[in-house]
């Protein structure tokens, strides 16, 4: 480790290697919300479009065979013909879990991490293959990571990359720094935000950023450090999961690392794709979509 990295800097594992690494028991969990919601900062707005680029990620990690346990979790009310990604699942192979959680309330007005958060402790309540789990993979369900073997495996804990590009720190925010720790003083800047007090006087941001699309974690460790994160998520106060799970994870014995996650997909907040799939799966993903909300009444 170079003298110049930050304390909670380490490479990552598989970094220099091409190699496959087969996850062996590893869960795959995988959220998803079909219908926009009214979320704040999120582009992407049409269900049939949403649906196809969930289709997208789903397909890709289907065909995956480094993944033989897959939980797709959703918390929207769109109606769907779950048995279709059933027969997917099987015809790959995979024991394949579809669990539907409830709508989000909150996500509109707090964020999008708020309702990928109740998604995560939904299926840690509920998940069949998450309670046989002493570990997981999270992934949100419109990405895909060819080279997931490179920069994890199963001797990996609790690994997260991290942006240490945070927002410069406000004084305001270095006074009341405990303050985002906390639900409910928390919740009281959300409010006055809200009532129109200016963001540059509530800015939240923390000095680095989790990236919350993919991550490694023992159960344990996430129930015990970042269950209940998305509870403090304001977005509106410019304080994201991802600034939340950073907080969270200071002083832990995580594995934070300064590398950027190569991503096949689309953004759900930019409705961009860095990376985007092949035509042949862009073109299964609409024809699985079509026949997914094409749902007897």
């Amino acid at each position: 480790m170079k003298s110049k990295s930050p304390w909670w800097f380490c490479e990552p594992v598989g970094a220099q290697e091409s190699k496959i690494t087969f996850m062996s028991d590893a869960v795959l969990v995988i959220t998803a919300t079909f219908a926009w919601g009214g979320t704040a900062y999120t582009q992407l707005v049409d269900t049939r479009i949403r649906v196809e680029k969930y289709m997208e990620g789903l397909l890709s990690w289907l065909s995956d065979d480094r993944f033989k346990k897959i939980v797709m979790v959703k918390n929207c009310s769109t109606a769907i013909n779950v048995d279709i990604l059933k027969e997917l699942a099987e015809q790959n192979g995979k024991d394949f879990e579809f669990l539907n959680a409830s709508e989000s309330r909150k996500a509109a007005y707090r964020g999008k991490g708020y309702g990928e958060g109740e998604i995560i402790r939904f299926a840690l309540a509920n998940s069949r293959l998450l309670r046989e789990a002493t570990h997981f993979y999270k992934i949100t369900g419109k990405l895909y990571c060819p080279e997931v073997g490179r920069y994890f495996d199963d001797e990996a804990s609790n690994y997260f990359f991290v942006n240490p590009k945070g927002a410069p720190e406000f004084w305001l925010r270095r006074l009341g720094a405990k303050l985002y720790r906390f639900e409910y003083p928390n919740r009281i800047l959300g409010w006055l935000r809200r009532f129109g007090l200016p963001i540059r006087l509530l800015r939240a941001a923390a000095p680095g950023m989790i990236d919350t699309r993919m991550f490694r974690v023992e159960k344990d460790f996430y129930e015990r450090h970042l269950n209940r994160s998305y509870r403090r998520v304001q977005d509106s106060c410019h304080y994201f999961i991802e600034h939340a799970f950073f907080d969270d994870l200071q002083g832990s014995s995580a594995q934070l690392i300064e590398k950027t996650l190569p991503l096949v997909g689309t953004s759900g907040t930019t409705d961009l794709a860095a990376i985007d799939y092949s035509p042949e799966v862009k073109q299964a993903s609409r024809n699985i979509a079509r026949r997914l909300l094409t749902v007897s009444q």
